[in-house]
C-alpha cells in the first residue's frame, strides 16, 4: 500500500469519497479595485466532475471552487475547505496563474495534511516536473483528465494498481516518476456532458463572460484537437481532430435551454469551423428543433474556412458574436508563425460578417521573431480597414515550451527575461521587446491601435450601435472596462470626443 493511498484511507473514515476541484488560475483579487475580470465557466473541471460521478455514483461527493468566483478571501477559501474536509483536492491553472496556484497548493496542504493533492490542466500538463518540485502536489494528470482521474481515484481507493495507470507524473521514494502517456480520448461523444450541478450559474451571471455578457451562460465544446501548425500554440488536445456528432451537440444545447434555462451559448472549440458541412449539420439541427438562442464564438473562427452562406446560417440561428483569429497578414510572418490562409478571402469574409450587424471581434498579434515595425503596421492597417466591433491588440507571448519561443531564443530574437514575462496580460506591451522592435516601437504600435483603430470615430459609432443591440448597458460598460483595464460606467460619455469626430 503506497503512502498516498494510506493517507487517503486513514483520513476518510466514511464510505463516500470527497473530491474538491479548484480552479486556481486567478483569485478574488481580480475583482478588486473596480476591475472587470472576464471569467468563463470551468468547463474542464465540470467535465471531470461528470466523469467521476458517472464512475463512482453515490460513492463520491464533488465540490468545485473557482477562486475568481466562489471565494472572497484566503480566509473564505480556508473556511470552505475546512468545512468540506476533502479526501482529494484537484487543482487547475494556466501558466499565467502559476504563482497563485503554487501558493494555494501549499496552503491547502497545511489545511488538509491527510488529503491527496492532484494538479492538471494547461500549466501542470506542460510543466509537471516544475509543479512537483515547487509544490506539495502528489500527482499530475497530464492532458485530457476524464479517464486518467477516474483511474487514479480507483487506485487511491484500492481498486487499481499504480503501475497500470497512464498519463501521470508523481513522487515515489524521493524521486519524480512518469507513467506512460495516456492516449487521447477518441470517442468524445461517449463522455458525459459537463456537470452544471457543481457550479452556481447565478454567480457567473454577475461577472463578465468571454462573450462580453453578464447573464446565465452555457459553454459547449463540440470537438477536441487541432490539425493546424501554429508555432505559438501548445496543442494541449493534440493534432488529431476529434469532432462530436452534430446530434449530440444539439442534444446538449437542447438540455441547456430546456432543463437549465440557458439562452446564451458560448462555443469554445480550437477550430469550430474546420468542417463546414459539420457546422451546417449542427445549426440546421438547432433550427429544426427551434432552438433559437444567443450564440457566441469567442475563441476565434478561421475566416478562410467560412462562406457567406455559412455566416447567414449562423446569424439566422441567433449568432450575435463571432471572433476571427487574424493574428498576422504578412506572408513572411505567417510562414514563420505556422499560419496559413488566404488574406484576401479573410478580408471578404470579415467584411461580410461585419455587414450582418452582429458583434465581430478580430485577434491581431505583434512582436513575432524578426518581425519589423513596418510588418506589424501592415497587420494593424489590415485590422483598421475591417472596422470590426471589437478589434484586439495582442503582444506575442513567448511561453516556455512552444516552437515559437524555441525559435526566438535560437535566433536571439528575444532574451530569457522576455520568456519570464509571458504570464503578463496579452495586451500589456510594457517591457515587450525583440531584436527587431524596441520597447518604443511596441508602445507606438499600441498607441496606433488605441487612436486610429479602437477610437476611430466612424468605426466606434458603428460598433456601439451594434453592441447596444445585444448588450445591456452594464454589460457594455463592463466590456470596455475589461478591454481598457479601467473602470468605465458609460462608454458613450467616455468616448464622446472620439464620437464627435465621427459627426464632424
Amino acid at each position: 500500500m503506497n503512502a498516498e493511498q494510506t493517507r487517503l484511507e486513514e483520513g476518510q473514515g466514511r464510505k463516500q469519497l470527497r473530491l474538491l476541484l479548484v480552479d486556481a488560475n486567478s483569485s478574488w483579487l481580480a475583482r478588486e479595485g473596480g476591475k472587470s475580470a472576464q471569467v468563463v465557466l470551468p468547463l474542464g473541471l465540470m467535465y471531470l466532475s461528470a466523469a467521476v460521478k458517472r464512475a463512482f455514483g453515490s460513492g463520491v461527493e464533488v465540490r468545485l471552487l473557482n477562486m475568481a468566483i466562489d471565494c472572497d478571501s484566503q480566509a473564505d477559501y480556508d473556511a470552505r475547505v475546512a468545512a468540506f474536509a476533502p479526501d482529494v483536492v484537484g487543482f487547475r491553472s494556466l501558466s499565467a496563474g502559476r504563482g497563485f496556484f503554487y501558493e494555494l497548493a501549499r496552503q491547502t496542504r497545511e489545511l488538509c495534511p491527510g488529503a491527496v493533492l492532484i494538479a492538471g490542466g494547461p500549466h501542470a500538463t506542460l510543466w509537471p516536473r516544475e509543479v512537483l518540485e515547487q509544490t506539495p502536489i502528489d500527482f499530475i494528470v497530464v492532458g485530457e483528465g476524464e479517464r486518467t482521474l477516474v483511474e487514479l481515484l480507483e487506485h487511491l481507493t484500492g481498486r487499481r494498481e499504480l503501475d497500470r495507470l497512464t498519463g501521470l507524473w508523481y513522487r515515489r521514494d524521493g524521486d519524480i516518476r512518469q507513467a506512460p502517456p495516456a492516449e487521447y480520448i477518441q470517442d468524445v461523444d461517449a463522455l458525459p456532458w459537463p456537470d452544471y450541478d457543481v457550479i452556481d450559474l447565478e454567480a457567473y451571471a454577475r461577472v463578465l463572460s468571454y462573450g462580453y455578457t453578464m447573464r446565465r451562460q452555457g459553454v459547449v465544446l463540440t470537438s477536441r484537437g487541432c490539425p493546424f501548425s501554429c508555432r505559438y500554440c501548445f496543442k494541449l488536445m493534440g493534432r488529431r481532430y476529434r469532432p462530436r456528432d452534430p446530434l449530440s451537440v444539439a442534444d446538449e444545447i437542447e438540455h441547456l435551454q430546456k432543463d437549465r434555462g440557458i439562452r446564451d451559448i458560448l462555443f469554445v472549440d480550437d477550430t469550430f469551423n474546420l468542417q463546414a458541412n459539420r457546422v451546417e449539420a449542427i445549426f440546421q439541427e438547432l433550427r429544426r428543433r427551434k432552438l433559437q438562442a444567443n450564440y457566441y464564438f469567442p475563441a476565434g473562427l478561421r475566416a478562410d474556412l467560412m462562406t457567406p452562406a455559412l455566416i447567414d446560417l449562423l446569424v439566422e440561428a441567433g449568432t450575435c458574436w463571432i471572433t476571427y483569429a487574424v493574428e498576422t497578414v504578412v506572408p513572411r510572418i505567417m510562414q514563420l508563425a505556422g499560419r496559413t490562409g488566404d488574406v484576401e478571402k479573410m478580408a471578404e469574409i470579415i467584411d461580410y460578417t461585419v455587414a450582418k450587424r452582429i458583434m465581430v471581434g478580430l485577434f491581431s498579434m505583434v512582436g513575432f521573431p524578426t518581425e519589423t515595425r513596418e510588418e506589424a503596421m501592415t497587420t494593424l492597417e489590415y485590422i483598421r480597414r475591417r472596422r470590426a466591433t471589437m478589434p484586439f491588440f495582442f503582444a506575442v507571448k513567448y511561453f516556455p515550451g512552444t516552437e515559437l519561443t524555441q525559435l526566438a531564443l535560437e535566433q536571439q530574437a528575444i532574451t530569457p527575461e522576455i520568456v519570464e514575462r509571458a504570464a503578463s496580460a496579452y495586451h500589456d506591451v510594457s517591457g515587450a521587446q525583440t531584436s527587431t522592435m524596441s520597447q518604443a516601437d511596441f508602445q507606438e504600435l499600441f498607441m496606433f491601435y488605441l487612436k486610429d483603430i479602437l477610437m476611430d470615430g466612424p468605426r466606434l459609432a458603428q460598433a456601439l450601435e451594434v453592441q447596444e443591440r445585444y448588450l445591456q448597458p452594464h454589460e457594455l460598460a463592463a466590456a470596455y472596462s475589461a478591454l481598457l483595464n479601467k473602470k468605465i460606467t458609460d462608454p458613450r460619455r467616455t468616448f464622446r470626443f472620439a464620437l464627435q469626430k465621427e459627426r464632424s
